[in-house]
């Protein structure tokens, strides 16, 4: 492109404009194919952080980006046949947890699907955090960001992790249930039958830190609107009164250079402190 485009600034807008309409072309169309399949999200109340574990449900946690296997094994815990199953070896029932983006998914679009649904654990940081607990019994991986630490901790304890997306490939991993629309109850079913089989192979070393966090999410388009009562007047109005400042989006992910989200967690309370409205996404949801 360089030998065609030579002028600095216009090659950069180019390569901006054609990143914008790539990520709001696959953004518009996962959003809206995913609304269809899932529902819209609707405003909801939730919990964050490794205590939402308990240690007397099977653990079963849904981690990556993509919630259908997610919403699929949801449904199908809450079943009056697999929580017979699971209070047969011993537990009190079964518990869905979200990690990282199917996590935030599952959260705000679970009202459209079953209950059960236990939380938020956090982000990319932490998830071999929430394995060293000692209480996750089955980890659901259906995309990226899933961590070669993964493997090492799940060895040191009983947990089974399961690829469920053909994307997904982790040496040493050989469980292995690929999404597949048209089996997909099938697959629910199984992979919940595996986080209960796993539950009767914990071990003693169990320890849950007690941090917990309230949550609200699930602010789409649709739901916001709704809560303004059914127009987004009174937030434009605001804005043009100078009550909002302005709307800022802070999409991020978390690395090990930054650690959980510190150069990103400041940035957005001081925006906040400049009344101006935050809407956030990614792994930084999490950590704030």
């Amino acid at each position: 492109m360089t030998s065609v485009n030579t002028d600095p600034v216009d090659l950069l807008m180019t390569a901006l404009r054609l990143a914008i309409a790539t990520g709001y072309a696959g953004l518009v169309s996962t959003i809206t194919l995913q609304d269809i399949l899932l529902g819209t999200p609707q405003i909801v109340r939730s919990e964050a952080d490794l205590g939402i574990i308990d240690p007397e449900y099977v653990n079963i946690v849904a981690h990556g980006h993509v919630p259908l296997v997610g919403t699929a094994v949801l449904q199908a815990s809450q079943t009056a046949e697999m929580q017979r199953l699971a209070r047969s070896a011993g537990a009190k029932g079964i518990r869905v947890i979200g990690s990282m983006c199917t996590g935030q998914e599952l959260m705000q679009r679970s009202s459209h699907s079953a209950a059960g649904f236990a939380g938020q654990t956090g982000n990319w940081i932490n998830q071999e955090f929430m394995v060293a607990t000692g209480a996750i019994d089955l980890v659901m991986m259906d995309l990226n960001c899933s961590t070669p630490g993964l493997k090492a901790m799940a060895d040191r304890f009983h947990t089974r992790l399961v690829c469920v997306d053909r994307m997904v490939r982790m040496a040493g991993v050989e469980d292995v249930v690929d999404f597949d629309p048209a089996m997909i109850d099938e697959q629910a079913r199984e992979l919940v039958e595996m986080g209960i089989e796993a539950f009767q192979r914990r071990g003693a070393r169990i320890h849950i830190p007690d941090g917990r966090q309230d949550v609200v999410a699930g602010f789409s388009m649709e739901s916001i609107a709704g809560a303004l009562g059914g127009s987004l007047r009174p937030l434009i109005k605001a804005v043009a009164d100078g009550l909002i400042k302005g709307i800022v989006a802070v999409v991020g992910c978390t690395n090990n250079r930054n650690g959980h989200d510190t150069a990103v967690v400041p940035l957005v309370k001081e925006l906040i402190a400049r009344d101006i409205l935050v809407v956030n996404a990614g792994c930084v949801s999490s950590a704030l």
